[in-house]
């Protein structure tokens, strides 16, 4: 009985058939991979640019507390000091014990060399002005956030 089996010729082509189409496979992967790679830490780079063209200063800051009634009335002036546009996604007034209450503007857009108004005539966490400890805003920026801290308020208690 004879057994028969694939010749060295017909072996060696299917072998170079076979090396080259799964060679084909890993380079049509790795091209998609490098260009979707490459896109995405394009994109992430601008968003480092645009955030790093961001400034914001909070100033005139006015806390008036009720100590009558434990209400506070807060005041802050946000000014975009930076070349971009940049959006609020959150501010908010701190005591020295981490408690906080919402400052959000109504208008969240604040152009470049724009004013935008923070106020809170209801927040009950200040019942000295010893209380207040920070205001802070923050900007939706890709992937980093900026805090600014205002500097020397203007306190007022009132019986």
């Amino acid at each position: 009985m004879r057994r028969k089996g694939v010749s060295p010729l017909i072996a060696t082509v299917l072998l170079i058939v076979f090396t080259v189409a799964i060679s084909t496979i890993v380079v049509s992967w790795l091209r998609d991979y490098t260009s979707d790679t490459t896109s995405s830490v394009s994109d992430t780079g601008q968003e480092v640019i645009e955030c790093a063209k961001q400034n914001l200063k909070i100033s005139n800051t006015y806390i008036t507390v009720y100590t009558a009634t434990g209400i506070s009335d807060i005041k802050a002036t946000l000014r975009n000091t930076g070349s971009v546009n940049f959006t609020i996604s959150s501010a908010y007034v701190y005591n020295t014990t981490g408690d906080f209450c919402n400052m959000m503007p109504s208008i969240t857009l604040v152009t470049v060399g724009g004013v935008v108004n923070l106020a809170n005539n209801t927040c009950g966490i200040l019942t000295a002005t010893s209380d207040f400890s920070r205001v802070e805003v923050t900007t939706t920026c890709g992937i980093s956030t900026d805090f600014v801290v205002a500097d020397k308020p203007t306190l007022t208690s009132v019986p």
